[in-house]
């Protein structure tokens, strides 16, 4: 094991979180991770909250390991989740609803229909290229966050290559 990753609660089982507060803002070291998820379903509900360290913390994973089963986190309207999120492998994200600060992710796992808000401390995000025939970053500046792109490309096609936002 690496003496230099953090977590508060590492799981390898069915869990459900409801109601509950998940605070790593505090852990130290290079890998800090809130609540890793290597195994199980595991359901975030009701007025559930998960913190990470504003840095260099993740407030939850769905990290598929070794030979256990796939994990599934879902993720239920009401929750907050304060930092990233991390999806590794096989493993599943369903974003039912919920406030987020790392919206690029929770906008990528949404289930349809789902109520996603954008957690209040978030002023602004910068993207290195941006794929704007998905509308992610459209989705993201019409929440009022200032999005800063180097490059946006609006689609993709043989005969001309990569297609750039003007």
């Amino acid at each position: 094991t690496d003496e230099a990753v953090k977590m508060l609660v590492q799981n390898y089982a069915d869990l459900t979180l409801n109601n509950m507060v998940l605070d790593g803002s505090e852990l130290d070291g290079e890998g800090r991770y809130t609540l890793s998820n290597n195994c199980g379903e595991v359901l975030i509900t009701g007025k559930t909250k998960i913190i990470a360290d504003d840095n260099k913390g993740v407030a939850f994973d769905a990290c598929e390991y070794a030979s256990y089963p796939v994990p599934e986190v879902t993720v239920e309207e009401g929750s907050v989740v304060d930092g990233k999120i991390e999806v590794t492998g096989t493993a599943k994200l369903v974003i039912e609803g919920g406030s987020f600060t790392d919206l690029a992710n929770a906008v990528k796992y949404a289930e349809d229909g789902a109520e996603i808000t954008l957690l209040e401390n978030v002023k602004g995000a910068g993207i290195v290229i941006e794929k704007g025939f998905q509308g992610g970053g459209d989705l993201i500046r019409g929440m009022g966050v200032r999005v800063e792109s180097l490059a946006i490309v609006d689609g993709m096609n043989e005969k001309d290559g990569c297609i750039f936002r003007e």
